[in-house]
């Protein structure tokens, strides 16, 4: 049976089968987000990459155990509009593309996820794990650089005298 395993991609690590179908792979993960770049550039709009891990202070690895967790619990609250994968180089965080979602309604997810994953730990929720998010909006992120890179642009070519 192994070698079914190796055929379907299964491999020791990877997420429970339950979650694997709601939670992409790295690469097909970046390969959405790819792809959700490039439907915004063509047909306007945005979306809001949010990008969640989990630390743990006090135990000796709960690293991959802990992802799953989070994984499963992001499965069950995450819209059919909304993309879930593993995100990073190491495929230590998860990430959530949120369709059409501003801050407000990323932060209401946030928060529901916090919640969840109390309740799958049975409200032993304690400083030693520690949730943590960064939020990435789409293209509101890109148009903020260009306009940083415009003005230095500007600022670095000299002013003609007359």
């Amino acid at each position: 049976m192994k070698w079914l395993k190796w055929a379907t991609g299964k491999r020791n690590g990877a997420l429970p089968p339950d979650v694997e179908a709601a939670v992409l792979g790295r690469f097909a993960f970046e390969r959405e987000l790819q792809r959700q770049r490039a439907l915004c550039d063509r047909r306007g709009g945005g979306f809001l990459l949010m990008v969640m891990g989990v630390t743990s202070t006090g135990a000796a690895n709960p690293g991959l155990l802990m992802l799953d967790r989070l994984a499963a619990v992001v499965s069950k609250r995450v819209r059919l509009s909304d993309i879930a994968g593993v995100y990073g180089e190491r495929g230590d965080r998860i990430g959530v593309i949120l369709s059409e979602t501003d801050r407000a309604g990323a932060e209401a997810f946030l928060q529901s996820i916090e919640n969840l994953m109390r309740a799958s730990l049975n409200g032993s929720w304690t400083p030693d794990f520690r949730l943590h998010c960064e939020l990435f909006p789409y293209p509101e992120m890109i148009a903020a650089v260009m306009v940083q890179d415009a003005e230095a642009a500007r600022d670095a070519v000299p002013a003609r005298t007359r």
